[in-house]
């Protein structure tokens, strides 16, 4: 019962504000994450000591606070994807290059899109189907409240991209095999135990890098781009897409996900504050996860 009162009484009302005041309650909530309840900040002050050795603790402090700002304005623009227009959207959100990849839909080529959790992933995610001619898929591992998996599944979908979850992929892509899609992969998050994952050089840190978008686009045989979500400003975003290799079953071992991985490092060194430093991404060393796997 919980659920679908948070959902009707709170987040209807506050996805349905314009946003302008979407804006004012962000800026309101970053104040109360940040000095209140210091949500997380030894954990990103932490992460950005070891991206960034060079800087001093005054420059860290500042870049935190971006941070902070920053996602405070992604929480609330996720909430609008609950309630948002197809107009409204398009305000939010364009793509500065849909021709790189529309040139694979046009030879009836399927792609992989690498991501990672920079700018507003959330209006990404809802809204690349209306700005490219692929199929937009996102594979998702199914919530655990059923009644937010619906909601979640209802705005994710509503511009036309498909949920589809682990269990389902397989027949997901039989069913519809001549059909080009483009299937999203998020290559920022800590690889799961069950998987044995690549080691790297990233944000000066010996990282674990999950390894299955390489794994993915050699077994299918699919194209791979790297797309970032540029901020230009407050509630604005620009895509932009740059292609990593077009026959990746042709590329030693590790290129694909150097590749990706690279690009978006690039990124976050850029414009730093618009990455998520909020999460666990450095959960243990190699030697710990080596010793585990022994």
């Amino acid at each position: 019962m919980l659920y679908p009162v948070l959902y009707y009484l709170v987040l209807v009302p506050l996805s349905s504000l314009p946003y302008v005041f979407i804006k004012g309650i962000s800026s309101g909530f970053y104040y109360l994450l940040y000095y209140v309840f210091s949500y997380r900040k030894k954990i990103v002050l932490q992460n950005l000591r070891n991206a960034f050795p060079e800087k001093t603790e005054q420059e860290l402090s500042a870049l935190c606070r971006k941070f902070y700002k920053h996602l405070c304005d992604t929480v609330f623009e996720g909430l609008m994807c609950f309630t948002i227009s197809r107009s409204q959207l398009l305000k939010h959100i364009r793509c500065d290059n849909p021709e790189i990849i529309n040139a694979y839909f046009d030879k009836g080529q399927s792609v992989i899109i690498a991501i990672g959790h920079y700018g507003s992933w959330e209006f990404f995610l809802t809204g690349l189907n209306a700005l490219i001619k692929h199929q937009v898929v996102i594979i998702y591992t199914p919530l655990t409240n059923p009644f937010m998996e619906k909601k979640m599944m209802r705005a994710r979908e509503s511009f036309g991209t498909r949920m589809i979850s682990k269990s389902e992929v397989k027949s997901f892509f039989e069913e519809h095999p001549a059909q080009p899609t483009a299937t999203l992969f998020a290559i920022d998050q800590w690889p799961a135990k069950a998987k044995k994952p690549y080691w790297m050089r990233f944000l000066n840190q010996e990282t674990a890098v999950a390894f299955g978008t390489e794994k993915y686009a050699k077994d299918s045989a699919q194209p791979v781009l790297y797309a970032t979500i540029r901020k230009e400003k407050r509630g604005r975003y620009v895509i932009s897409f740059t292609p990593v290799c077009d026959e990746p079953k042709n590329t030693a071992y590790g290129f694909v996900t150097e590749s990706i991985t690279r690009l978006l490092e690039k990124d976050i060194q850029k414009e730093p504050a618009y990455w998520l430093w909020s999460h666990r991404r450095w959960k243990q060393t190699r030697a710990e996860v080596e010793a585990e796997e022994s």
